[in-house]
Formats: C-alpha cells, sequence, structure tokens
C-alpha cells in the first residue's frame, strides 16, 4: 500500500469512500458530483490536503485535513462558490429541507472558533486545563474533516496507515496538534481513534452540535510522543474523556 498526498484527480474515488462510509449524512445527501468538486478544490487550497492510500490506481482510503477551518471555507467560498453550488441545485429543488442543514453546516467554522475561557486558534484549541501542559500558543492545528476506508478494504490497518502518514506530514510543516471531531455516541469511532491519541496525549477541547448531533472534540498533542508504558486506556470512553473545560 502507498500513502501519499491526495491530488484532485483523487477527488472522484474519494467521493466514492465518503458516501460509502457516511450514507444519510448531510454531505452524502448533497450527492456525488458536489463531493468531487469539494475534494478537488480542498487540495488546491492553500488551507487544505489529504492522504490518500493507494493500491495501483485505486484509492482505498483516505484522510482529508484543514489546517484553518475558518480560512479554508473562506477560500471555498471566494474561489468556487459557484462551482459548489451547481450540483447542488437540483437537490435542493427536490429537498428544500436540505437548505436548512446546509446552512447549519456553513456555519461550522463559527461553532469551532466559539468563543472560550482560553485564547483559541482558527481551529477551536483551546489553552491549558487544570492539571495539564500548556498548550504551546506557536503551534499550529490541524484539524480532520474525514478519514475513511472502502468497504473492501478494511481491516488491513490502512486507517493507521493513513492517520501516522498524516502525522509525518503535519510534523514536517511544524503542526503541533492535530484536532477529530468524533460523534459522543460512535463508540466505534472512538475505539478507533483510541490508539492513536493514547499515543500522543489527548483531551476534549469542547462539545458542538453538529446537524443534531452531539460532537465531541479531541486533540492530540504531537510535539511529543509518549512511551508505551505513559500510554491511557485502549478504549476511550465518552463519557470520561478528560475535558479542558473544567
Amino acid at each position: 500500500m502507498e500513502y501519499k498526498l491526495m491530488e484532485p484527480n483523487h477527488a472522484d474515488q474519494v467521493a466514492e469512500i465518503h458516501i460509502e462510509g457516511q450514507p444519510g449524512t448531510l454531505l452524502t445527501k448533497l450527492g456525488k458530483p458536489f463531493l468531487t468538486t469539494l475534494y478537488a478544490e480542498i487540495c488546491r487550497s492553500e488551507w487544505g490536503f489529504g492522504v490518500v492510500a493507494m493500491e495501483g490506481e485505486v484509492v482505498t482510503g483516505v484522510g482529508v485535513l484543514t489546517t484553518s477551518t475558518s480560512k479554508l471555507f473562506r477560500d471555498l467560498k471566494r474561489r468556487c462558490a459557484v462551482q459548489l453550488l451547481l450540483p447542488l441545485i437540483p437537490r435542493l429543488l427536490t429537498h428544500p429541507r436540505l437548505m436548512f442543514d446546509v446552512y447549519q453546516s456553513w456555519r461550522y467554522p463559527a461553532k469551532m472558533g466559539a468563543s472560550q475561557k482560553q485564547p483559541a486558534s482558527d481551529n477551536g484549541a483551546t489553552g491549558e486545563s487544570s492539571g495539564e501542559k500548556a498548550r504551546d500558543p506557536n503551534q499550529e492545528d490541524a484539524e480532520f474533516l474525514f478519514l475513511g476506508v472502502r468497504k473492501a478494504y478494511r481491516g488491513q490497518k490502512i486507517a493507521s496507515g493513513i492517520f501516522d502518514t498524516s502525522v509525518t506530514f503535519c510534523r514536517k510543516w511544524g503542526i503541533g496538534y492535530l484536532i477529530a471531531i468524533v460523534d459522543h455516541t460512535n463508540w466505534r469511532l472512538h475505539q478507533a481513534a483510541s490508539h492513536h491519541v493514547a499515543r500522543y496525549g489527548w483531551r476534549r477541547i469542547r462539545q458542538i452540535e453538529l446537524n443534531g448531533r452531539l460532537m465531541d472534540v479531541i486533540e492530540m498533542d504531537l510535539t511529543h510522543e509518549l512511551p508505551p508504558e505513559e500510554w491511557g486506556p485502549g478504549t476511550l470512553d465518552p463519557d470520561v474523556l478528560p475535558d479542558s473545560r473544567q
């Protein structure tokens, strides 16, 4: 399996992986043409990047990240609002309820940047919580927007390879913190994340509501990697996450 940076020509297959892995979610309801355009434009933005797992010409898995949620959204609005809107028109005309959901999702950067007691970065990471090492304000952060693997390729540790490759690129580019948004009630996602976050230390920096779902915003510190004897529990219990709000 080869891991490399995502390019715009991968967007069609990335859209397929998204639809297969997240049936019934808002972005999937907006259709493959929209998703293909969205992922291609994220690749072209200076605020977005992705890592793909390749077997020959097949994209078997993908991780899509941003170094600034708010700046990425502004860039997409400025450069390609028309290209993103055109594939949506047929869907919105036949499913007008989606207009409200699209509006709520478009406000996602505002949810992530909501005011906190501690200063926040573009992606909403807060400062020091009680008893924890202070967050270095000079370190940038990146946020996972999507991570998925084709069903036919699951169980081969491809997601782990994508995660580790993403961390490698983040460190190379001077990014010190990695943020992931995990559905509070989705134990499968929490379990999948637990191995990685235990290596770097983790905490919940906030909870947000996104399209009616309660989401945990988890931050990992990439500035140091903990030795195995200091790793946290093997499974993340969403109800006992270390919480910087306390």
